[in-house]
């Protein structure tokens, strides 16, 4: 939730300089103007918007404050838009921000970036499993307290299984989250032999790799579900061997997670879209550039 007691910073992966805002990730210049120079570099990780709005009014004493903070909130929307800024928050205020989500539809929270330096594909997946577990912890609390319900009525011991299927479900669905996004981005690094392209964007509820445009986008749009899917499909066939009937049914369970992701080639998604895009819309691949990647310019 973006307030005044809200601390903005840049990215490792996004440069501030005089006359734009470069950003490593995409490859991507987008021009500012003197005065959003000023504001943004005022920002040093620390100090919260509150603190930037007194700091800029002190040196713009003639300016109201409500027109300094409403020209710098400006800017931060367009800042997110475009992945270029994270936000960090007070504990009540993050609690707050999940509450409204769920409540209030329309209300976006704000996402965070983050840059993953390797081209290790099991350090890629560890480091989105890590953010995304974390991004979901409340979630799961819920359901832990939840699932206990019919312990905590029937006293029975059986009853924890209701638990432990749903811790089960919870870390098959981080998991095979985490190694869907990788390999989109794993597969895009290997294509262009970067270890800097592309970078993690967690939001509410949302998990996703933010990629630029390349000629290799087939493989890249497919190897996502096709990975996860694979992982799957592995799982399910090592449930056979397994006798007992309780973990059998977790076993089956959990691969059907990591099945599920094969949908996600079908063309009204939006891996399948850009696969099928890329397989019968010869025009687009006529007008490509050269070049491997796609570079554009953008104004804020």
């Amino acid at each position: 939730m973006l307030t005044n007691k809200s601390i903005p910073a840049f990215p490792v992966d996004v440069v501030l300089k005089e006359n734009c805002i470069e950003d490593l990730g995409l490859e991507k210049q987008h021009k500012i103007d003197r005065m959003a120079f000023y504001m943004l570099s005022k920002i040093d990780g620390k100090k919260t918007i509150e603190d930037l709005i007194e700091e800029i009014h002190d040196h713009f004493s003639d300016v109201k404050k409500k027109q300094i903070e409403k020209d710098l909130m400006n800017v931060f929307s367009l800042l997110e838009q475009h992945h270029l800024i994270n936000f960090s928050n007070k504990l009540q205020d993050t609690l707050l921000s999940y509450f409204v989500t769920l409540t209030n539809r329309k209300y976006i929270p704000s996402a965070k970036r983050y840059n993953i330096q390797t081209l290790s594909f099991p350090a890629m997946v560890l480091f989105v499993l890590v953010r995304c577990a974390a991004q979901l912890l409340p979630l799961m609390v819920i359901v832990t307290l939840l699932s206990s319900i019919p312990f905590i009525v029937s006293k029975e011991a059986e009853a924890m299984t209701v638990i432990f299927y749903s811790l089960c479900i919870f870390f098959a669905i981080a998991v095979s989250i985490s190694i869907h996004e990788t390999s989109h981005l794993y597969f895009l690094r290997r294509s262009l032999q970067k270890n800097s392209i592309g970078f993690l964007k967690i939001g509410f509820m949302s998990f996703k790799i933010i990629r630029p445009a390349v000629n290799e986008q087939l493989i890249v749009a497919v190897s996502g579900p096709m990975i996860t899917g694979g992982f799957g499909i592995a799982g399910a066939w090592a449930c056979l061997m397994i006798s007992d009937p309780f973990f059998h049914l977790v076993g089956l369970v959990c691969s059907g997670i990591f099945l599920l992701h094969l949908l996600n080639l079908l063309p009204f998604f939006n891996d399948g879209s850009k696969l099928y895009n890329e397989i019968f819309d010869q025009h687009n691949k006529s007008t490509s550039p050269p070049s491997k990647l796609r570079k554009k310019r953008y104004s804020f």
